[in-house]
């Protein structure tokens, strides 16, 4: 078989049926399979999804392990050469699988890849590459910085602005990331730690590691809708999570005292950026006043986490 394409969902049943209805509508040369995990969404998706989709293996985890895990456990059932972890809230366009698919079988050295991630508008998402996270480049990024100076180093993403240049890349998005049956099982897979976020990020690592290229393939895109699953636990709740995942991904990768100090100099950033909005100083051109009182509420939110360390609380504080 060419192709396993795994998703995981949680709560997104609508989402799901979108995307599994594109993979169908456009994937007729691909000998592929699907399977979805749950992870006990404790809605009506299984029945929903063998009535509409009868061709795809559902897997019920039983229990919300997270999303790196449940990804671990459709591999394990997996059949394919090429094995596709895919967002339920992404939908495919035209051939996109195809082209995938030929050009993993013409890099044979490329252990993993991504594609460009397109919003809901069509717009591009220019997280789908990125850069290892760093001190530096965390306390640095920012909606300003990132548009005036998109070709920096900080960010990992030139490829993005220079379609003909080098296509290697640190890391790619998890919303769609295809990689070698025999890559993915050397490297175990999703380190299962990450519960939500950064998962990816640490996956493009231990690739990489391997001696494999991760590469992004320019010239094929997919729609990214993002943020569904998330959204639902609340307010900062997916800020507060990437923020931890990273935290977590420095602890692994670069010790427990540079995870630290990336602690801290977010609390510190946060300070800052704090500051000057008080001021007035940045978001002067905002739509509205609630706006930069959002702005305020979230980097409020990233200093009591930065403060105290642990994401479940520090997030039940700023609910409160």
């Amino acid at each position: 078989m060419d192709l396993s394409i795994v998703i995981v969902t949680w709560r997104c049943l609508a989402d799901v049926r979108k995307c599994l209805a594109s993979i169908y509508r456009h994937t007729g040369d691909v000998d592929f399979e699907v399977l979805v995990v749950d992870n006990a969404s404790g809605d009506d998706s299984e029945a929903q999804i063998a009535s509409d989709f009868p061709q795809v293996r559902f897997i019920q985890s039983g229990a919300n392990v997270g999303f790196a895990r449940a990804n671990n456990i459709g591999f394990a059932h997996s059949k394919g050469d090429l094995i596709l972890f895919l967002n339920p809230d992404t939908e495919l366009e035209s051939n996109v699988l195809s082209e995938v698919l030929r050009y993993m079988n013409r890099h044979e050295l490329v252990g993993a890849a991504g594609v460009r991630l397109l919003n809901s508008d069509g717009s591009l998402q220019d997280s789908c590459v990125q850069a290892y996270p760093t001190i530096v480049n965390q306390v640095l990024d920012s909606a300003f910085l990132r548009k005036t100076f998109p070709r920096s180093f900080l960010w990992g993403n030139r490829i993005l602005t220079d379609p003909n240049g080098n296509r290697d890349v640190e890391a790619v998005s998890g919303a769609f990331f295809i990689t070698r049956r025999e890559v993915c099982a050397k490297v175990g897979g999703f380190t299962e730690s990450y519960f939500m976020y950064g998962e990816d990020l640490d996956l493009s690592y231990k690739v990489r590691a391997t001696g494999f290229a991760l590469h992004c393939i320019h010239e094929c895109a997919v729609i990214h809708h993002g943020g569904r699953s998330s959204s639902s636990r609340g307010r900062f709740f997916a800020h507060l999570r990437q923020r931890e995942s990273i935290r977590q991904f420095l602890e692994l990768r670069r010790g427990r005292f540079y995870a630290r100090g990336y602690r801290f100099a977010m609390a510190a950033a946060a300070c800052i950026r704090l500051a000057l909005l008080f001021a007035g100083r940045i978001n002067a051109k905002a739509s509205s006043g609630a706006a930069i009182q959002e702005t305020r509420e979230r980097w409020k939110a990233i200093l009591v986490w930065a403060l105290r360390g642990r994401l479940e609380e520090s997030w039940r504080v700023t609910q409160s």
